[in-house]
This record gives structure tokens, sequence and C-alpha cells, in this order.
């Protein structure tokens, strides 16, 4: 007799449900649409009721999305990471749309909302957005929360924190310059109760404000650094603090590789104020990302301080100082420094580090273009350069500071062609990106026959370029100039704002 045997079960034949829960435990949007090409069942599955549902980045008036998010938490509980933009904010935002209702006549309610709000000044009032503190309580799996600017919603700070603790898998908290009144931030709001994070970005010139304990208590704690001890796994940490008072010294994160500090100015300022971030850096040796901008611009670094360093951005001085670092200098493997002046001595300096993988310099001044054309047979590595008002002749930067008739003189004397410019980048073999650049606007003044026979040749001339930002002072933002290149060889370039990493 022939014995049956039922066919094996596979992942294609598990119930709806389990299906859907495994769904659930991915993160990605890539890793979903990968999936989603496996077979039409995973593709209907996936197709908007996950891929549409991890990653949020909204204004606080989306008023339809809000409500929708709310109402169907079993969609809204696989967000991963929440980003609530500022009305300015030109970044593109990322939503559900395909099952919202109303979705098209969500921007007239918006609209209308703002207009009553400034006529009957009930912007600031917290009973608007209630629908948007339903729908973060729904988030189960979210992973990330950024909140760059609050809009007038200040007040409904509280409601937002104590949902979020309810978020039991956040790791990253990422909060701006929310305008919120310290009332709502002191010693028992929910915020400082937030717990288990490896990133914490407070980053206004708030935020060293609260937290503190009353003038009466005597033996009162200090709220952030309550935070900090709940989270001892903290790897990345932004903040801005007052120089005399760097509240954050006192906290042991024995995981922290990533430091970036903005700092306030106080009365009490002094070269010494340096000193307590000094003996931080040195016994966390384990930091690989420091951003620090000390007062004292001729402060030393101690001999084997940070050892595993990867990452600096500073002011000229330290960065060297640093570097020099007799006990290090061939030890640590530099992916970016940031920002030196490249004279004789610094490229003298660049030739003894280990720039195996040097990836990305940012520069502040520089000695002529031999000085950057030594940098880059030196370090040929770099994929980035920032180079402020690279593209402008000396005279060409100096008009406004100096009489134009000066400004003539010294244009005669000095001038830099686009040309020369070009020449000079394509002695970096891997350059794929040029940052904060003034090349850009002397091209765009061209006559299109003229600046497509330019770029055909800058772009021959530097095969991996990819793009280059400029600095556009109307809008106080930068832009970037991406370049595309088809099979035919002909380049084309689309102008949009860089992308936003305020941290």
């Amino acid at each position: 007799m022939v014995e049956q045997h039922d066919a094996p079960s596979t992942i294609h034949t598990l119930p709806f449900d389990i299906k859907d829960h495994l769904l659930c435990l991915l993160d990605s949007p890539k890793d979903l649409l990968s999936f989603s090409l496996s077979s039409k069942e995973w593709a209907t599955l996936i197709i908007p009721n996950h891929i549409e549902y991890r990653e949020l980045r909204i204004r606080a008036n989306r008023l339809a999305v809000w409500k929708h998010l709310a109402t169907r938490a079993d969609l809204s509980k696989s967000i991963r990471s929440l980003w609530l933009m500022p009305k300015e904010n030109e970044s593109k935002e990322i939503f559900p749309r395909t099952l919202v209702p109303s979705y098209a006549a969500d921007t007239v309610a918006t609209r209308r909302l703002e207009v009553e709000g400034a006529l009957m000044g009930q912007l600031q009032n917290r009973r608007q957005l209630p629908e948007m503190v339903k729908a973060i309580k729904n988030f189960k799996y979210l992973k990330r929360f950024s909140w760059t600017a609050s809009d007038g919603h200040g007040d409904v700070v509280e409601e937002i924190f104590d949902a979020l603790r309810r978020c039991t898998g956040l790791t990253a908290l990422r909060l701006g310059d929310i305008i919120v009144e310290r009332d709502y931030l002191g010693p028992s709001a929910s915020l400082w109760k937030l717990s288990n994070l490896t990133e914490l970005v407070l980053l206004g010139k708030e935020w060293p404000m609260v937290g503190q304990p009353e003038e009466d208590e005597e033996y009162g704690e200090d709220s952030l650094v309550t935070m900090l001890n709940l989270s001892p796994n903290l790897e990345s940490l932004t903040l801005t603090y007052i120089r005399a008072h760097p509240r954050f010294i006192s906290s042991p994160l024995s995981n922290l590789r990533k430091l970036h500090l903005a700092n306030i100015p106080s009365l009490d300022d002094s070269p010494f104020t340096d000193s307590v971030v000094i003996a931080f850096l040195e016994s966390h040796p384990g930091i690989e990302d420091l951003k620090w901008y000390p007062v004292n611009e001729r402060l030393t670094a101690p001999h084997g301080i940070l050892p595993n360093l990867k990452r600096i951005y500073t002011k000229h001085g330290f960065a060297t100082a640093l570097l020099r670092d007799n006990t290090l200098i061939g030890g640590r493997q530099m992916e970016c420094i940031s920002q030196i002046s490249l004279g004789s001595n610094t490229v003298h300096l660049m030739s003894q580090i280990n720039s195996t993988r040097l990836q990305e310099v940012h520069l502040w001044r520089y000695e002529g273009l031999e000085a950057i054309k030594k940098l880059a047979k030196l370090c040929p590595s770099i994929r980035t350069l920032l180079i402020p008002n690279f593209g402008l002749s000396y005279a060409e930067e100096i008009v406004g500071i100096v009489s134009f008739e000066l400004a003539k003189c010294a244009k005669r004397l000095t001038s830099t062609s686009q040309e020369d410019c070009v020449e000079c980048l394509s002695h970096f073999p891997n350059l794929e990106a040029v940052l904060e650049s003034a090349l850009w606007l002397r091209i765009r003044m061209m006559k299109a026959e003229q600046r497509s026979e330019f770029l055909a040749n800058f772009l021959t001339m530097c095969p991996k370029l990819r793009l280059i930002s400029h600095w556009i002072s109307l809008s106080d933002m930068t832009h970037d100039i991406v370049f595309e290149r088809s099979e035919s060889g002909k380049i084309t370039w689309r102008e949009m704002p860089s992308k936003e990493d305020w941290v």
C-alpha cells in the first residue's frame, strides 16, 4: 500500500494572520517591496497595507491622515519612523495615501483651520490635535521619533511624550527647536522618563534651560541627567548646552559612539570651560564621531585622546591638534575631517595620517588650487568635498567687504576661471559630490549651448561626479544640483532642496 504524505508546509501556505504578523516584523520598505515581487498573493498583502505604513514624514496639520491613522490601528501599528515636519520645510512628505478617505479635501480643511486659528487665536488649543495623539498611541512598533518644530502646537507636548512612553520599542528620539512652555517640561514631564534609547537629540536654544532643579531645591535632580542614566546603552548624543554648564558630563555613557555638541555662550565663558568637555572625551574613548567647537582657539589635545575617532567636525586648531597626536597619527582611520584650512603645514600633516578610508573633507580656506591638487594626490579616496565659495575668484568673494575698485584690481591679479576649478577637481579620481560650491552659480549664468558643452566636459573630467550643492541666500537654504547620464551620453540635471538632516 502506498503511504500518503501531506505536502510540506511552507511560508506560502500559512494562515493570513500569521503572514500579516510576519510582515509586521519587517522594518524596511525595500525589504517589503522585494517580498512583494515573489508572488501576486504577497503583493496583495503588502501593497498598500504594509509598504505605506513604515515611514511618516508629515506636518501636524494633515487632519485626514491623522484621523485615518487614529482609527486604523491595525495598519498604523507598523509605523517605524515618524518625523513631524515644520510648515516651512520644503522636503517631500511621506504618508499613506491609498486608503486615506477624503485625502483630496485635506489641504482645503488644513487651510481653513489655519485661517480660523489665526483669526480666533486658537492655534495653540490642544483640542485641535487629538487625532494625532491617538494615532501615535497606535504606533506599536515605532522606533524613531523626530520633531523639528512645533508650529504653534507646543502645548500638546506632554500628551505626545506620554503617548511615546507606550512605544516600548522606541530607540531614537530627535527633538529640534520646538516652542514649548517650560511648565510643560518640568521635572515630572513624561519626556524625561523615556528610557532605553540608543540615540538622543535635543537641539535648540530652549533645551539647556528645561529640566533643571528649581533654585530652592538644594538636592533636586537634573532631569536630563536622569534621562541619560535611564539609557545606559546610548550610542549617539546630540544636544545644545550652555558652555559654562555642560550638564551631560556627569553621565557615564560607556557605549557612546557619536557626540555632537552645539553650545550657547554665557557670561561665565572662558577657555577653561573647555577642560570639562576634554575630561569627558578622555573618559569615553569609544567615541568615533565628534562635533564640538571649543572656546579656546589654541586648545591642545591630550596625547592618546579619542583613539577610535573616525569623523571630526570642529575648528581648524583643534582638528589639527587631534590629528598631530604622534601616539595615534598612523592608527586612526579617519573617514571625515571638518573644517581645516589647507596650507602647506596642513598638507604636510595630511601626508602623515592614515587616509586610506578618508571619504569626506570640509575646507575652511585654502592657499590656491595647487594645495587642493596636493590633497587629491595624498587622499585619492575622497568622495565628498566641501569648499565654501569654490568657483569664485578672490575678488568676487570680497565684493561688498571692500570697495568695488579694489575688488576689480584684485580680480585682475587673482582671477580663477571655472575651467581652472574643473581641472582642479579632476585630480580627485573618486569625487562624487562638491558641497556649498559657488561654481554652479557661474555655470547657470552661461547661455544654454555653452552650459551644455561645459557640463559635458566637466562630467567627462570628473566621471563619478553626481552632485553639486550651492547656497541660496534668499531662501536661506542649500540646493542640490543632481546630474544624470543617459546611455547615449546625454547629460541632464535637476535642482532640488538638499535632503535635510538637521542633526
